[in-house]
């Protein structure tokens, strides 16, 4: 066997966690048995073990850490055509910044291309299993009271559409694109994965619009595509 790099060790101990060759919940090799099968050093296999853990695909299992355990990998999200409903699956939701931008030097270019300010910021990540699954910032106009419906945002549970709604929009389209790619290094920060992985991502890009027509928010979201399934339904005419 050629000697391995402990990086093409990570990757495919990370494929036999995703495609359950180490079952969910299951125990994984000591680093003493990954040492025979990879014929390597004890230093490259526990890099790509640190690699795993960094990612939450294993974790020690009691109080010897020498014994890991294969974590559940968390998945699935559901979009079934009502986007206002597909909230309910995300696991825990942490609202990590919300503020009202007044200048358009605070606004990105994308955005100042479709809304002018003020603009209401809501940046929240997901989690599922101590794991973060999605960032999401969106991007909301001056459509409501953008104080009001900051302050409703910041109350636990909140829900953005629920929120628009209670403030007299309804908001009833949705327009959505999606890319697949893997992570760029920003999105490594903000989804905190290790710099030298190689973790798919989805970006989706959502635009929501009013009955008339108007648009109430622009959405940026990123998701680890390891960690969801996407699912659409729609009417075909």
């Amino acid at each position: 066997m050629a000697r391995k790099k402990w990086l093409d060790i990570y990757h495919i101990l990370r494929d036999r966690i995703i495609d359950e060759i180490y079952p969910p919940d299951g125990d994984f090799p000591t680093n003493l048995q990954l040492m025979k099968e990879f014929e390597v050093h004890s230093a490259t296999i526990q890099n790509a073990v640190n690699a795993l853990i960094r990612d939450g695909l294993i974790f020690s299992s009691g109080s010897n850490p020498n014994r890991r355990k294969v974590r559940p990998i968390p998945y699935r999200s559901n979009r079934r055509g009502d986007f206002l409903e597909e909230h309910g699956d995300l696991g825990k939701e942490e609202l990590f910044d919300i503020k009202i931008l007044y200048e358009e030097e605070d606004l990105p270019k994308g955005i100042l291309d479709e809304l002018a300010p003020p603009v209401l910021y809501y940046h929240t990540k997901q989690y599922r299993n101590d794991i973060l699954i999605a960032v999401t910032r969106s991007y909301i106009p001056s459509v409501v009271p953008l104080k009001e419906l900051r302050e409703m945002l910041k109350q636990p549970h909140a829900m953005i559409y629920d929120c628009l709604k209670l403030l007299g929009i309804d908001p009833v389209d949705c327009q959505e694109n999606l890319i697949t790619s893997l992570a760029t290094q920003s999105e490594m920060r903000d989804l905190d994965l290790p710099v030298q992985s190689s973790v798919p991502i989805v970006r989706v890009v959502r635009r929501v619009f009013e009955s008339d027509g108007r648009l109430v928010q622009v959405c940026y979201m990123v998701d680890r595509a390891d960690c969801y399934e996407f699912e659409y339904r729609f009417p075909l005419f």
